[in-house]
């Protein structure tokens, strides 16, 4: 069996990417680069419906330029396309963030930064903790309700608002909602 080399293989790879449409913008980037599609090897060998019309020089040349000035307009669809799609994607990931705000003063339970020796059936929210203050940057300074003030601030997408049943000094019954499960 041959081994064949990447160097050998790049140039096709990279023909291949540069003249199929892209799903982004419908369109292949050698038509957004050039204007015009290109003609594929194998249209050089066969004469097909398209290489036959090159053959006729004078009309190919205005048809060249015909879609030459439409270059513009095919690239303004296909950017247009392109941020119709990056929102939608961002759309769809936005429905599945959960947006947390505290208050100073709630109680809420911190992500464990698991240690390796614990496993992986460790805890996986350390706490209870007392929001002592926020940042506009969405971060939680916390202090523990026995050891006192957390020396860093927490984002609060690390966190979880704790709801007591019982006296907040003594949480024996607790749970955690969050808007998707209740456990």
């Amino acid at each position: 069996m041959a081994k064949t080399r990447w160097d050998e293989e790049l140039n096709k790879a990279l023909w291949a990417y540069r003249t199929t449409p892209h799903s982004t913008t419908g369109e292949s980037p050698f038509r957004l680069t050039y204007g015009t599609e290109a003609v594929i090897p194998i249209e050089l060998t066969e004469i097909t419906r398209r290489t036959d019309a090159d053959t006729n020089f004078p009309a190919n040349t205005v048809d060249l330029r015909e879609e030459l000035e439409f270059v513009g307009e095919v690239r303004s669809e296909a950017a247009l396309r392109e941020t119709a799609l990056k929102q939608k994607i961002a759309a769809r990931q936005s429905k599945k963030v959960i947006k947390r705000k505290f208050e100073v003063g709630d109680l809420v339970l911190r992500g464990n930064q698991k240690d390796s020796k614990e496993g992986k059936l460790a805890a996986n929210w350390d706490g209870p903790y007392k929001v002592r203050m926020k940042t506009r940057t969405r971060a939680y300074g916390l202090e523990d309700l026995h050891k006192g003030i957390v020396p860093q601030t927490w984002n609060a997408e690390s966190q979880k608002i704790l709801h007591l049943e019982g006296e907040p000094s003594q949480p024996t019954l607790m749970y955690v909602t969050s808007s998707k499960q209740r456990t």
